[in-house]
């Protein structure tokens, strides 16, 4: 039986970094063939980074669901529900998303992917309610600060009984998060990759 706790084979590991990087990905799933006995864990992160990167969003799914623990990391998480999404399944992705807020309540990347997923899904209430905590939580985030302006624009609209132009306002803020790619997390030593 392999053993998810073992090593990481250091020689193996900066050609890894490098060869993903260098968006040579297939070099590096080549070399993360050669670790099947060292930490499973790092080995199905970097894989599942590399099919997200490939957008090969099923296989992305499978190597990060074989994480040992991966349901208690907020990163993880997060990158299971950008491949839920990328596949359609907006309401487990923003279960994901969710979780990945639970586990860590500061995590932006998790909001605005939420954010968009309740839009998809319809649900405009819940959509709000997480532009809200998001602009609580980074009140300086200009992208955010962007969206709260809107939202209380489409607010006043409501209240004014302009029905259309508030869902047309509030289309604006959530369209807003869709003008860029929704964020995939790499593991720390990688973030410039992205």
């Amino acid at each position: 039986m392999k053993n998810n706790k073992t090593s990481f084979s250091k020689e193996l590991f900066f050609p890894i970094i490098d060869n993903i990087k260098s968006k040579k990905f297939d070099e590096a799933l080549v070399l993360l063939d050669k670790l099947s006995d060292q930490n499973l864990d790092i080995v199905n992160n970097f894989k599942g980074l590399i099919y997200i990167n490939k957008k090969d969003w099923e296989k992305s799914l499978f190597y990060y669901q074989k994480i040992s623990d991966g349901e208690k990391n907020f990163e993880i998480l997060n990158n299971i529900g950008f491949a839920l999404s990328k596949l359609g399944k907006f309401s487990e992705a923003s279960i994901k998303y969710t979780q990945s807020i639970d586990h860590n309540k500061t995590f932006i990347p998790a909001y605005e992917n939420l954010i968009i997923s309740y839009k998809l899904i319809g649900n405009y209430e819940l959509s709000i309610k997480y532009i809200l905590q998001a602009i609580n939580l980074m009140p300086n985030n200009q992208k955010l600060k962007n969206a709260g302006h809107a939202f209380l624009e489409a607010n006043i609209a409501y209240k004014k009984g302009y029905e259309p132009d508030a869902v047309g306002i509030f289309n604006r803020i959530i369209d807003f998060y869709d003008i860029y790619d929704r964020e995939i997390i790499y593991p720390p030593h990688l973030k410039e990759v992205n």
